[in-house]
């Protein structure tokens, strides 16, 4: 399963870290940078994906 998460706190991270060894692609968000990098250098199938801002159609 693919599953993306959006802010990185210390609920998401957690939530992450539970549901990573259960197989499933992980994408994170970069809102929390230290914790987005620190979970994908840690787990192989946690991504991390920019945030865009700014690229919402007018």
């Amino acid at each position: 399963m693919r599953i993306g998460i959006t802010g990185l706190g210390t609920i998401a991270s957690s939530v992450v870290r539970g549901l990573v060894n259960d197989g499933h692609q992980i994408v994170v968000s970069e809102r929390s940078i230290a914790n987005a990098s620190a979970l994908s250098r840690t787990f192989g199938n946690v991504t991390v994906a920019s945030n865009q801002r700014g690229s919402r159609a007018k």
